[in-house]
């Protein structure tokens, strides 16, 4: 065979071509791994373990791993809480309630979540994920021994009694209602608007903007107006 610059080009190609192939199946093999060893995952150690295995992609199939680790890690996985927060919610049960379902108990691990599912551009998964992150910056306030719904209950209640505590209460409970009101203001428009949303999670939003003194408009309203729209109804224990 006589190589010449055309022969050897060809080669290159080809070589480029079939060396793209392996690439792309060698992702695929990855995902198919991770997704395997994460539905025998039990705690953290073992999430962090599977989702080494696709370190460093960047699909939407990764960040929708991704995501569902991080309500495995939480300690229940991602079914399991929704199924029980909206029968909870279809029940007549309280947001408080639910929000206590839904809440993670590390914020770093909710935040983490949260960024997850929304590059994984499943809208259920994200305002799943936007409600746990919400509720676990309540869960950090909450308090009590009593029942999951009057500890939530505890913790909305502090945090907007903080408003009129001392400069540094203040100063926190502005800085949650805000992370909670920006979370929920980047989701609502795609996930609420959408002719899948889920009628719960939306419907307990949709009714504490309206409930609003005047109804505020979520989409051009700001952050802290939002926050502190749903705290006020999400504090009555008859939602």
């Amino acid at each position: 065979m006589v190589f010449n610059r055309s022969t050897a080009l060809f080669l290159v190609l080809s070589l480029s071509v079939l060396m793209a192939g392996c690439a792309a199946q060698s992702e695929k093999d990855m995902l198919a791994e991770a997704q395997f060893c994460l539905d025998s995952a039990t705690d953290n150690t073992a999430v962090e373990g599977c989702m080494s295995k696709i370190e460093g992609i960047t699909s939407t199939q990764a960040h929708t791993l991704r995501c569902a680790a991080g309500f495995i890690a939480s300690g229940i996985t991602a079914p399991a809480k929704l199924s029980s927060a909206l029968n909870s919610m279809k029940e007549g049960g309280s947001t408080a309630n639910v929000l206590g379902i839904l809440a993670f108990e590390d914020q770093e691990l909710a935040d983490r979540t949260f960024n997850s599912c929304a590059l994984s551009k499943d809208n259920g998964l994200t305002l799943l994920s936007a409600m746990s992150k919400s509720a676990t910056v309540i869960n950090n306030f909450a308090s009590g021994s009593g029942s999951l719904e009057a500890q939530m209950q505890a913790g909305i209640t502090k945090i907007l009694d903080d408003l009129n505590g001392t400069p540094e209460q203040q100063a926190e409970a502005i800085a949650n209602l805000v992370k909670v009101g920006d979370t929920i203001q980047t989701v609502y428009e795609t996930t609420c608007g959408s002719d899948v949303a889920n009628t719960e999670l939306c419907g307990s939003i949709t009714k504490a903007i309206d409930a609003a003194p005047g109804g505020i408009d979520i989409i051009n309203s700001t952050p802290q107006e939002i926050g502190n729209a749903l705290f006020e109804y999400w504090q009555n224990t008859n939602n």
